[in-house]
Parts: structure tokens; sequence; C-alpha cells
């Protein structure tokens, strides 16, 4: 049979349900925060939402009084009494509950903000330590509590902590990008060998060499160069930095479509203004490739290495010198070979596991 609902209005107690899943999981997200506490601002943004619509309201009550954390919604200066027209029915109610609670079960009240694009109000990741890392080859991109987020490239390892006035990461070995959430209370510092790079909300990346040298390019708004240690004070050797650090005077600029090679305190700082396609050249490790404008084998050799396990020899300090350009994908050992075979006539003899020596090709 035929159901006609043409000219009939929908009732107004009845809700749909795709409407009230994302009224339960908002929900459920506020009261993760509530359960934190809420800056000011963020206050202002939840009482924003309950003035959307009194649904929004009454799935907060009811999702407190679900999980008996009523004592949560004092500080909120809001009614939480819904006129009887404005709550979805019974049966729907026990579905949107059920969502919100699967929610809150699965992540954890203090989790929430790893799973959704919802992030923690910036005054309340005070606390926050955590380390990252990957290994040979490996790649991972990790979300910050204040919505900042980090990719990091091989063979890498960060430390992050956040505390009320800063927001600090050491990077102990290796390189990744840093897209920082605005924040004007508390600059984002990154500490790699003797140097802080400091921003508010930017976008960077951060190489920190073997020999200590340090490579920062910018591709977003504008970060600030520290250098060396205060006579009498002696840094934090497990943490990016104690508050030392800001008392440092203020260092140069980059800005965006800027590099930088960060050597000693003692030498100048070299500064490059790149063009659009260098930058998306030296990000193309984002995406799995590693892109050369002829540079020498030695180093595109070095490169390589830091993607895979492998090992090269080079026969003779004239093949070290070979100009190199190309596309190839980071770790691809055969792709790599195949190509110094074809375009650069020089062949490669395994010697054993995981090591080869390259040498001319008769």
């Amino acid at each position: 049979m035929e159901n006609n609902m043409e000219g009939h209005e929908k009732p107004d107690n009845v809700m749909p349900f795709p409407r009230a899943e994302a009224v339960a999981e908002k929900a459920a997200l506020w009261l993760a925060n509530l359960d934190r506490g809420l800056s000011d601002p963020d206050r202002e943004r939840l009482l924003a939402w309950l003035r959307e619509d009194p649904a929004n309201a009454a799935a907060l009550h009811e999702l407190a009084s679900f999980w008996n954390e009523q004592h949560l919604l004092d500080e909120v200066p809001w009614s939480f009494t819904p006129a009887p027209c404005t709550a979805p029915p019974r049966r729907l109610r026990a579905g949107w509950l059920a969502v919100a609670a699967s929610l809150l079960v699965a992540c954890g009240l203090g989790a929430l903000w790893h799973f959704t694009d919802f992030t923690l109000p910036l005054g309340n990741t005070a606390g926050f330590e955590r380390t990252f890392v990957t290994g040979v080859g490996e790649q991972a991109t990790e979300l910050l509590p204040d919505g900042s987020r980090v990719t990091l490239n091989t063979d890498t390892e960060i430390l992050v902590r956040y505390r009320r006035g800063d927001r600090l990461v050491r990077l102990r070995h290796g390189e990744a990008y840093f897209s920082v959430s605005h924040d004007t209370a508390r600059p984002f510092g990154v500490r790699a060998g003797e140097h802080m790079v400091q921003a508010v909300g930017t976008a960077f990346n951060v190489r920190l060499e073997d020999a200590g040298e340090v490579e920062v390019t910018v591709t977003d708004g504008v970060v600030r160069i520290f250098d060396g240690e205060p006579s009498g004070v002696a840094p934090d050797t497990s943490w990016p930095g104690n508050d030392w650090w800001l008392t440092l005077p203020p260092g140069p600029s980059l800005e965006i479509g800027q590099a930088a090679l960060l050597q000693s305190a003692a030498q100048p700082l070299q500064i490059r203004q790149l063009e659009p396609l260098d930058i998306d050249n030296r990000m193309a490790w984002q995406r799995g490739e590693l892109v050369f404008e002829g540079e020498p084998l030695r180093r595109v050799l070095d490169e390589f290495s830091r993607y895979t396990n492998t090992r090269f020899t080079l026969a003779s300090e004239e093949l070290a010198e070979v100009r190199v350009g190309g596309y190839f994908k980071s770790g691809d050992v055969a792709g790599l070979l195949d190509t110094l075979s074809t375009s650069f006539h020089i062949r490669a003899e395994q010697v054993e596991t995981g090591r080869f020596l390259l040498l001319p090709a008769d």
C-alpha cells in the first residue's frame, strides 16, 4: 500500500533519528568537556548551542542524568527543563542515549578529542605529555589536544608537553611537520638541537640532522628562531625547555616561503626564499616521495637510507659526485637501482644482505 503523506504536517514531537544521533554526539562531547572544565569562550559556545534548539538542552540533561553527572551542569547558567513537546519520543530517546552512551564508553570522558574534530579548550590542555615515535620507513600524523597536528617522518621521535603558559615539543631526532592552532597566550615551541623555533598559529617543517644542524621550512605564517643558552641556567634535557627559553632575546623571523639552516649559535643564519615548487619538493615526503634536482649521488643515497635499512657503498669519489634528478618513491630501493642503471649507467652489486656496492657500468 502506498503511503501518501502529501498534505499532512509532520508531528511536532517527532525528531528524525539522524538528527537525534547528531544531537546526542554533540551532547556527549560537551559533557566530556564540562568534566574537564570550560574556558569562558567555550562556555559561551555551549550556551549558544543550547539556545539553538530546546532539544539540545534536553539531550545534555538526559545524558547527564543517564550517567549520574548532573553536577557538571551546575556551572552552566541555563534552564534544563524542556517543554514537553520538545522532548523526543521514548523510542528515539532510547536510541540517541545508546549512541551517546556507546561514544562515552568507547572513548572515555577524557579522550573524545582523539576521535572527533571537537578539540578541547586550549586552557584545559595543560599537563598533556606524550611521546610520539616512528620507525625507519614509517610516517604518522597525530592530532594534539588543542587541535594542532604533527606529521612525523621516518625514524623520528618527539616529546610533547603542554603547560598553562606554553606548548613545547622536543624533536629528539628525525623530521616533523607542525600545523599549529592559534593561541597567542601560549606560544608553540619546537626545540631541536641548540635551537628553538617558536610559532603562535602557523605551519612549518623542522628537520634535525645527525650533525646537529636544523633545517626549518615555513609553509604558512611566521616563526621565530631562538638560539643559545643563557649563561648560568641549565636547560631541561628531558623536555623542550624550562621557562628560560622565553627569556632569550628574540631572534630572526622566518616568513611563509622561507627556509633556514640553523647551525651553531656562533654561525650566521642562512635564510633562503623558496619558490612554490621548491617548497612542494621539500614537503614531498608527506606524499611518500623523494624529489631530487641534480643533487650529488652521495647525498641522494644518504637521503634514501633514511627510509630503508639498505646501505650503499660507492666505488669511487667520482661516482659520489654524479648529479641525480628525478622522482622516487621513498624506500623503493629497486626503483632507485633501476634508475641508476638505465639513466646514469651505474650498476649495483649486492655484497651482502641489505648492502650494495655501486660501480660504473661496463
